[in-house]
């Protein structure tokens, strides 16, 4: 939905829908209970409830707005038009007191869908972000830095901004992606030294991208361990050296195809924490 606000072609985008273009416009909520704010408290014990949750608010409601089924309201009446009633609809203009016909139906006849998502919660309409709050909308003016759409930049005239853009798993590193961020981080800060790049984390994530990055699943038996494992299980034992029924040499061999993803994932992020370590801090 590439409309401007400002020619009327889209009444009330939800904010998963809209382009950013107004910096200080509210947005919509998200629909969430009590239960949700319990991770935010943890977070912040200081925060109070969360701004963004709110119990009533149903994103999914379609509400008609009035000017675009009133248009034949001021047009000529036809003799075969009939009389239908006004207040099908609830609306808080006081037009429909002083109207006694309209062509607007229920909303029965404009089988509207308000069933909402079926493929499980989705961030900032049933389930809350679980980052930093992002007020501005600056993620719908990034441009994406990787091919996976997992690392974006805002260019601004004195601030470059990175943002880390993957979700579905809140933000937690991978190798690949720890040396993605390496070689972005070179390439935004390469010859500059009065612009300041900030790495942020977007919304839809947790932010402590350097304290939670290593994960069981990309440092424990992945797809590599997985390929190497087999190999170092064929290999025949070395004769005279054997210290088990599998001999040294296969045991060392498996050892390191144990070590060798490991080892690789924490030196991708080590890395990483050296240069979060030493960046210089803004007060």
């Amino acid at each position: 939905m590439n409309w401007g606000r400002e020619q009327g072609q889209a009444r009330l985008p939800h904010r998963h829908q809209r382009v950013a273009f107004d910096f200080g416009d509210r947005l919509h909520p998200t629909a969430g209970g009590e239960q949700r704010s319990e991770w935010f408290r943890q977070q912040d014990p200081t925060m109070g409830p969360h701004p963004d949750l709110v119990t009533s608010f149903d994103p999914n409601r379609k509400v008609f707005s009035q000017p675009e089924h009133w248009n034949k309201m001021f047009s000529r009446r036809l003799p075969g038009e009939g009389d239908i009633k006004l207040d099908v609809l609830d609306s808080p203009s006081l037009m429909g007191q002083l109207l006694t016909q309209t062509d607007t139906q229920n909303e029965a006849y404009f089988g509207v869908e308000t069933r909402g998502p079926l493929h499980g919660k989705v961030p900032g309409i049933n389930a809350p972000f679980l980052g930093e709050f992002d007020r501005k909308m600056m993620q719908a003016m990034s441009r994406p830095l990787n091919k996976e759409r997992t690392l974006t930049a805002n260019d601004g005239r004195f601030s470059n901004a990175i943002f880390l853009n993957d979700p579905q798993r809140h933000q937690t590193l991978t190798a690949a992606l720890a040396k993605q961020l390496n070689t972005c981080l070179d390439r935004a800060t390469n010859g500059v030294h009065a612009k300041l790049t900030v790495l942020e984390a977007a919304q839809s994530g947790r932010t402590d991208y350097f304290c939670g990055g290593v994960t069981a699943a990309r440092a424990g038996p992945g797809h590599a361990h997985g390929q190497r494992l087999p190999a170092a299980r064929g290999r025949p034992p070395a004769l005279g050296r054997a210290h088990g029924p599998d001999g040294g040499r296969a045991a060392a061999g498996r050892r390191r195809a144990i070590r060798g993803p490991g080892g690789h994932t924490l030196r991708e992020h080590a890395a990483l924490i050296w240069r979060a370590y030493t960046a210089p801090r803004r007060s």
